[in-house]
């Protein structure tokens, strides 16, 4: 049995729905960062994760990957102990977590119809309708929990270490080492 819209209405449909997908995965990516003020008394700093310079003492780090409850943690050395920063990535990013949601539910809807039409429409599994509408299912569902669960990121976008150096004792030079 045939699709019973015309062969350019088809057409037109795909052309919409891949519009609407390009454009969920590009709001979908759209990153958190968090930006971080260093003390001017640290002689070096050791960050892990993804981070970027933006001036001699500040940073920005990037939570395009960042898991569920990971942490990300810049430890400084100055004269005297070293001190580390430990950022929580404990928030999720709205649109990431609104998209990943729409996706995921979508999954779910297009998996739940080809099961639907293999077990009650007594279709064979490998029909075209039934295979496509499980691996489009499949697909979504993953990419749908892929964008819930990256991009996670702490409930702050600019942090400044307040009272970390001792009057006077300011650093020349910072040596910067990622990890």
């Amino acid at each position: 049995m045939g699709c019973p819209l015309a062969p350019s209405a088809r057409f037109g449909l795909v052309i919409a729905a891949l519009a609407a997908l390009s454009t969920l995965a590009a709001v979908g990516c759209a990153t958190p960062k968090t930006v971080v003020e260093v003390p001017p008394c640290a002689d070096r700093v050791d960050i892990s994760g993804q981070a970027q310079r933006l001036a001699p003492r500040r940073f920005e780090l990037d939570h395009t990957f960042d898991l569920v409850f990971t942490k990300s943690e810049l430890t400084f050395k100055g004269r005297g102990e070293p001190q580390t920063l430990t950022l929580e990535n404990d928030r999720p990013d709205p649109v990431r977590a609104v998209v990943g949601a729409g996706l995921t539910v979508a999954g779910v809807l297009l998996a739940g119809t080809a099961w639907w039409d293999v077990t009650a429409g007594g279709r064979d599994p490998f029909e075209e309708r039934p295979f496509y509408e499980a691996l489009w299912g499949a697909g979504m569902i993953g990419v749908g929990a892929l964008a819930l669960s990256t991009g996670w990121h702490p409930d702050r976008s600019y942090v400044e270490w307040e009272g970390a150096c001792p009057a006077g004792d300011a650093a020349p030079g910072l040596a910067v080492e990622t990890r």
